[in-house]
This record gives C-alpha cells, sequence and structure tokens, in this order.
C-alpha cells in the first residue's frame, strides 16, 4: 500500500513539472515573438559589369548602410544582404566586364536578371523565418535597377504591398533623365537586342496609408539616368557623357580595390545618407531637400558640385601640376556654362515619362539674365581658393529621424513567376494571395500629392534662405574699395532656374524683392573704385595736353572759340 501511494505521488510530481515547463516555454515564446523587431530581407541586384556583388569587396554593405538604411528601411535590423546574380553584360560595349563581343546583348543579359530576382523573392516568402511582418527591399543599380524595374511592375500591387520596398541608382529607366526613356522612340533595336522606352512605373506598390513605397536616387549629370531631354544642346550631351564616365560608377564608393578615401562624385557618403535620410523623412519630400514625388516613388538628384565636362581640366591641372592656373579657369566658367546645359533639361517632374525632344522653349529673356548674372558669380568664385561648388550644391535643409514601423500580421504568400522570354514588355505575371495589409513598414513621405518644385537650378540672383550652404572661405576686399560680393560669403547657396519656358510662364527676367530686376555691378564685383573707362581716357588726355570739357553741358567746340578770341585780343593788347 505504501508503494503504491508513493509510486501515485511520484507520478503527480512529474505531471505537474511537465505542465509547469510546458506553460514556462509557451509564455517564453509569446515573449520572444511579442519583442521581436520587424526584419528586412535586403536583395541586392548589381550593375553591368558586376554579376555577383557577393565577390565586390563593401558592394552590398555600402548598398545598405548608405541607402537602404537612411532610406528607412532596416528599423528593426537587416538580415544579411542577399546577392541576385546574374549575367550583368551588355553587348557590343567593350568596357571591362560588360562582355564586349563575346558579352551577352541587353534583353538577354536583363531577361537572366528578372529570373534571378524573382527566384530569390520567393525564396524569401517560403524561408522558416521569415514572418507575416517583416519586409522585403529590392535594391538595383543601374543595369540591376532596370531588373528591379521590370519586377516592380510584375508584382503590380501584391497582397504585402506595405512590407515592400524598392530602391534605385543610376536608374537608366529614370521616367524623366533615364538613358533608355530618353531613347523610347526607338522601341527594340533587333542588332542590339536591347528594349528603350518601359520607365519605370510609379503605380505598383503605393502603401495603404499613402506613403511611396520606392525612391529613384540620382547624381546629377550622370548620363545614365540625367541625360539631357534635348540631346541636341551638344554641351548637354557632352557633359552627360562625362557624367557616365566621371559620375555613375561612383554611387556606392568606397568599393572593390578602390581606395579608402573614394567617394560618390562630389559627395561623401554621409553627405548622401543625410540627403536620403531627409528626402524620407515625413513631409521631407521638398524641392530645398532636392525631392519630388510622383505616385508611389519620390525622385532624389543631388546637384552637381563639379560639372562632369569640367573634370579632364582638372585631371590636367593635377597631374601637370598646374591646379593653381586651371580651377580658377573652371571657377570661373562653370556658371555660365552650367546655364547653357541647363537648357537641355526639363526637370518639371521626374515621374513623368519624357522622350528626347528636338527643341526647347527656351525664355530667351531669362537666359541672357541669368549668363549677365553668371559673369559676376564666375568672378567670384575663381577669386577664391580652391575649387568652389556650383551653386545649388547644398545638402538637405533637415536631418530626419526614420521611426520604427508598427507590426502587422497576415499572409504573405505572395508569389510571383519570370517568363524572361521577352523583356521590357511585362510579360512576367503574378500570383498573389488574398491578404489584409493594414500597416506601412516604412514611415517616410506622408505627402500624397507629387511634388512640382523641382530641384532644378534657379536664378543666379535669387537667394533661397532655405537652404543651407556650406561655409566658405570670404573674399577680403582692399580697405578704400568695395567689398567683393561673393555668394559664398553669405552662408546661403544661390539656386538657378532652367530658362527653359514652362507653359503660361511671363517672359520676364527675374526681379528681387523690390520687385526689380537687380543686376549685379561688374566692377563691383572686381573691387574697383571709379570708371576704369573714363579713367582711362582722363590720364590720355591728360597726357596729350587736352584740357577737361567744361561741365554743366557747355559746348566744347564754343568753349575753343571763345579761348581763341580771347587769346587774340590778348596779342593785339600787348601788340599796341
Amino acid at each position: 500500500m505504501g508503494t503504491h501511494a508513493r509510486s501515485v505521488s511520484r507520478t503527480l510530481l512529474i505531471t505537474l513539472v511537465v505542465l509547469i515547463g510546458t506553460v514556462a516555454l509557451a509564455f517564453a515564446s509569446t515573449i520572444s515573438s511579442a519583442v521581436r523587431l520587424v526584419a528586412t530581407y535586403a536583395l541586392i541586384v548589381p550593375g553591368t559589369g558586376t554579376p555577383n556583388p557577393a565577390v565586390v569587396q563593401n558592394y552590398m554593405e555600402n548598398a545598405v548602410n548608405h541607402y537602404l538604411v537612411p532610406g528607412g528601411d532596416c528599423v528593426g535590423g537587416c538580415e544579411p544582404p542577399i546577392a541576385v546574380p546574374y549575367i550583368a553584360q551588355f553587348w557590343p560595349i567593350p568596357l571591362p566586364g560588360w562582355g564586349g563581343l563575346e558579352g551577352a546583348k541587353w534583353n538577354v543579359s536583363v531577361g537572366s536578371g528578372v529570373t534571378s530576382l524573382t527566384t530569390r523573392y520567393n525564396n524569401v516568402l517560403v524561408n522558416p523565418d521569415f514572418t507575416d511582418t517583416d519586409d522585403i527591399s529590392i535594391f538595383g543599380y543601374s543595369q540591376g535597377a532596370t531588373v528591379a524595374s521590370i519586377v516592380k511592375g510584375n508584382l503590380d500591387n501584391p497582397d504585402n504591398a506595405d512590407h515592400l520596398n524598392f530602391f534605385f541608382i543610376g536608374n537608366p529607366q529614370r521616367p524623366n533623365g533615364g538613358f533608355f526613356e530618353r531613347l523610347a522612340f526607338l522601341g527594340t533595336v533587333p542588332i542590339l537586342d536591347a528594349t528603350f522606352g518601359n520607365p519605370t512605373p510609379t503605380d505598383t506598390c503605393e502603401h495603404s496609408d499613402g506613403t511611396h513605397c520606392a525612391t529613384d536616387f540620382a547624381l546629377m549629370y550622370d548620363g545614365v539616368v540625367d541625360f539631357p531631354a534635348y540631346p541636341l544642346n551638344l554641351l548637354a550631351t557632352a557633359n552627360a557623357l562625362a557624367g557616365f564616365w566621371y559620375v555613375h560608377g561612383t554611387y556606392l564608393a568606397p568599393d572593390d580595390d578602390e581606395p579608402p578615401t573614394a567617394t560618390p562624385y562630389g559627395y561623401t557618403p554621409d553627405e548622401v545618407k543625410t540627403a536620403i535620410e531627409a528626402a524620407n523623412a515625413p513631409d521631407g519630400c521638398t524641392a530645398a531637400n532636392h525631392c519630388q514625388r510622383h505616385g508611389d516613388t519620390i525622385y532624389v538628384t543631388l546637384p552637381a558640385k563639379t560639372l562632369p565636362i569640367m573634370q579632364p581640366l582638372l585631371d590636367l591641372g593635377a597631374a601637370t601640376g598646374t591646379s593653381a592656373l586651371i580651377i580658377p579657369i573652371v571657377d570661373l566658367i562653370s556658371p555660365l556654362t552650367q546655364t547653357l546645359i541647363e537648357t537641355g533639361y526639363d526637370r518639371t517632374n521626374y515621374g513623368r515619362p519624357t522622350p528626347a525632344g528636338l527643341i526647347p522653349r527656351i525664355n530667351l529673356v531669362k537666359l541672357v539674365s541669368d549668363l549677365i548674372n553668371d559673369i559676376p558669380e564666375g568672378i567670384n568664385a575663381a577669386l577664391t581658393p580652391g575649387l568652389t561648388p556650383l551653386p545649388g550644391s547644398t545638402g538637405p535643409t533637415v536631418t530626419a529621424t526614420v521611426q520604427a514601423p508598427a507590426p502587422q500580421t497576415g499572409d504573405t504568400e505572395n508569389r510571383i513567376q519570370a517568363v524572361t522570354d521577352v523583356v521590357g514588355k511585362n510579360t512576367n505575371k503574378v500570383d498573389v494571395k488574398t491578404v489584409d495589409p493594414k500597416v506601412d513598414v516604412k514611415t517616410t513621405d506622408t505627402g500624397t500629392e507629387p511634388v512640382q518644385p523641382t530641384d532644378q537650378p534657379t536664378d543666379q540672383g535669387t537667394v533661397t534662405g532655405d537652404v543651407t550652404a556650406a561655409a566658405a572661405p570670404e573674399v577680403t576686399a582692399p580697405a578704400d574699395t568695395d567689398a567683393v560680393e561673393t555668394p559664398k560669403a553669405n552662408g546661403k547657396s544661390l539656386i538657378r532656374i532652367s530658362p527653359i519656358a514652362k507653359p503660361n510662364e511671363g517672359m520676364t527676367a527675374g526681379t528681387g524683392t523690390t520687385g526689380k530686376a537687380q543686376l549685379p555691378s561688374l566692377r563691383k564685383a572686381l573691387g574697383i573704385k571709379g570708371h576704369p573707362v573714363r579713367d582711362l581716357v582722363k590720364s590720355v588726355s591728360k597726357a596729350l595736353g587736352i584740357d577737361r570739357p567744361a561741365k554743366g553741358g557747355s559746348n566744347p567746340k564754343k568753349a575753343t572759340t571763345d579761348a581763341k578770341d580771347t587769346k587774340t585780343a590778348s596779342d593785339a593788347k600787348d601788340a599796341a
């Protein structure tokens, strides 16, 4: 009897321990799930010449840290980035890694990228560690942005749109500026097997709370993403081609075998991150932050600090030790050159598909006014030691902190199936399952209307108080002369307006706060007191013994005659 009692007691004790352990494990699991932050799975699609970003030093790390993180992704932390390898070639261009005559043609290469990205996107969705509250961010660079653009169109508002974001850099499919959209009239060129047109769609993944799902970032004058709307402006076209060579490959610098000091053209990585963070902040997509919105996409275009077309001169100066001579010349002519280049652009709306045009409508009055303003501005820049950044190339006006998203639940069994026999015709289909997304995972720009103002250059004579320029050295004039007026000494930036006339725009010159056109003084810019031409005439007249004409509007001929008559009378008196 005693043995039986002990056996029953032991059984009850074991049962109790098991129950307590089960409850404890369930409680721990619940707590763990409750405190788990939203994770982001980043898919990195590289550009032409980089078939596998995983083998390039700092490539994927810089894509995440320089762009996705400041763009509002990875709020709860990023999983290790996922490489999307593909052919990444462009026949017959003979650049390193592009394939040359033995490389794959554009549509074949892009098609392989669409297949690879689709496969890895679906693999993330079935990953056991992936939850309904996790995010997916697709990052595309150059040709990789073309791949991501096609997939963005194929997804077409999936049920997990609130957890899906895109980030494009150097995008050839940018609706207004992308090289492939500028040549949309070519369609598919058989010998190249390249399809032009097909701009990145802007209506396929807007979040349920109205915030954007895509960011398109560009460095101004990069010929791949910021090609002139009017290529017959040969100066603008040459500058864009120089931008392809000097700018397009620098977005992820330093990467691969580049020195640690390498940076995106004209900007440090920190400046790039600050600009992206500001534009993605709530209500941050403004002209002051160089941002526009169209549909589900914001466009961030950092103004150039140096014209790419001037870079060969700067390189020549550095190679020959003549920078002290060349840099002032570059500073002198850059403002005027940029004004002429901007006549080849229409920056009204980066989200509006804009193929290349022939002849722009130019406001000649404003163009002439801007060119006149450029003269003293160039002189001021040349007189300032060192290379002077172009007007308007300032940082954003705000530095924002992106807030963490609220979690949501729901099924994210969204799949895309790639069909890549014809690239650029949206033949890929989407098979989605029903879900009820409610919460955006990316707290960014809350505006729903596209921003009409652009980051286009504006009038030289207008100081925009919202834009804060970096500190620059002041030019000190001699004590007995007028102070030299320099746009770099006032702590504010001068912004240009494109001289292309817009519909209903008056053909009038820019005016200042008083309503009267304000033209800078060349003598004042040079620090010259007096009138040099008048002073020269006075000096020559004095050397030749010519008396200065009488004041008060007297007739010089009459004065000469009177002098002769007086002399004759005097001679007659002496003779008498």
